[in-house]
């Protein structure tokens, strides 16, 4: 299995750029996947999936599997040493109103095992004044 590196754009400790391993960078890639706009990278111009495209107001299952299926299709495309990857798409109610959200948010659970060790994170995506807010949880 790969050692698997990214950075983020803000400064870490030191003055350099903060670098992300293993199943800190996986994660990272994967939300870079849902976040990127495909054409952005002129080089790699298939390269990710906008979630940002879908109408949260109005998802049904149809939706979620196309969803579930670009995704799926991303990570085997640019993870390829990622094995026995599951991808499960869902709707989230607010329903104790945590969030105050009214329309439906996206839930995406992403299950695999990075250097023998199984992880499963979690994405929350929701629009919030025509703005997408995601949340991220790592088990």
């Amino acid at each position: 299995m790969a050692t698997y590196k990214d950075f983020a754009f803000h400064i870490g400790e030191y003055g350099k750029a903060e670098e992300f391993t293993d199943a800190s960078a996986v994660i990272l890639a994967i939300k870079n996947i849902l976040l990127t706009r495909k054409g952005n990278y002129p080089f790699n111009p298939n390269f990710g999936m906008n979630i940002e495209k879908y109408q949260f107001d109005l998802l049904d299952q149809t939706q979620l599997e196309v969803i579930e299926s670009d995704l799926t299709d991303q990570i085997s495309r640019y993870l390829p040493n990622l094995d026995n990857v599951y991808v499960d798409v869902q709707i989230v109610e607010d329903t104790a109103n945590v969030l105050n959200v009214q329309q439906g948010m996206i839930g995406i659970s992403i299950s695999t095992v990075i250097n023998s060790e199984p992880i499963t994170t979690n994405f929350l995506l929701y629009e919030e004044y025509d703005v997408l807010q995601i949340f991220n949880e790592t088990n």
